[in-house]
C-alpha cells in the first residue's frame, strides 16, 4: 500500500529509519553550530524519509539541459548528486525486498534491519555509495563556494519559480544556503567515509 508520501509503507519505515541512524550517528556534528545546516540538509534532504521519484527525475532533465551549455565542476557536482540518488535507490529497494522476504515486521528494529543489510550481500554497491557520497560533498563544497554562484542561483531559481519548474533549483538554494557557509568541509566529509565504512565492515563482517 502506498501512502500519502508517496512511498510504500515499508519504504517509508525504512527511509525514516536510516534518516534517524544518520542523526544519531552524527549527532556530534549536528551539535556543532558550524556544521548543523550542512548535516540537516544532507541528512533531512538527500537521504529525506519522502518519495524523491519526481525530484531525481527533474534534477536528470535539468542535468540533461545544463550539460548541453556548461561543463566543468558544475555538471561534474550534478553527475554525482544524480549517482548518489540512483545508486541510493536501487539499494533502497534491494533492503526492502530482503526484509520482506525475511518475513519482518514493517516496523523492524536494528538487529532485523543489519542481518537483512548483510544479507543482500552488495558490499561493493553499498561501498560505492559512500564514496559517492563523499564526493559529492567535497565537489558540492568547491562549487558553491564561488564567488557569486548563490546569487546565480537565486536569479535563476526566481525564473525557474516562473516557469513552474522550480523543484531543482530550490534544492540547489537550500544546498547553498547549508553548505557556502563553511570554510572546510573535509573534517566533516572525513569523518563520515571513516563511520560509514566502519559500520559497513563490522555489518559484513570485514
Amino acid at each position: 500500500m502506498t501512502g500519502a508520501h508517496g512511498l510504500t509503507e515499508r519504504m517509508h519505515y525504512l527511509k525514516q529509519f536510516q534518516f534517524e541512524r544518520l542523526q544519531h550517528t552524527y549527532a556530534d556534528f549536528i551539535a556543532q553550530e558550524q556544521y548543523r545546516a550542512t548535516c540537516n540538509f544532507f541528512f533531512g534532504k538527500v537521504y529525506t524519509a519522502e518519495d524523491t521519484s519526481a525530484r531525481d527525475q527533474a534534477f536528470v532533465k535539468f542535468y540533461d539541459h545544463l550539460s548541453r551549455i556548461l561543463g566543468g565542476d558544475i555538471i561534474r557536482c550534478l553527475r554525482k548528486i544524480i549517482e548518489l540518488q540512483e545508486l541510493t535507490v536501487v539499494l533502497d529497494e534491494a533492503l526492502e525486498q530482503q526484509l520482506i522476504a525475511e518475513g519482518a515486521p514493517v516496523a523492524f528494529d536494528m538487529i532485523t534491519y543489519e542481518n537483512a543489510y548483510a544479507a543482500c550481500d552488495n558490499y561493493e554497491p553499498r561501498l560505492q555509495q559512500i564514496q559517492v557520497l563523499d564526493e559529492a560533498l567535497l565537489l558540492a563544497h568547491k562549487v558553491l563556494r564561488r564567488f557569486g554562484i548563490g546569487a546565480g542561483l537565486k536569479a535563476l531559481h526566481s525564473f525557474q519559480t516562473l516557469r513552474g519548474e522550480a523543484e531543482v533549483t530550490g534544492f540547489l538554494v537550500e544546498a547553498y544556503n547549508a553548505i557556502a557557509h563553511l570554510r572546510k568541509i573535509k573534517p566533516l566529509a572525513e569523518v563520515i567515509n571513516q563511520r560509514e565504512i566502519q559500520r559497513l565492515d563490522r555489518i559484513f563482517g570485514r
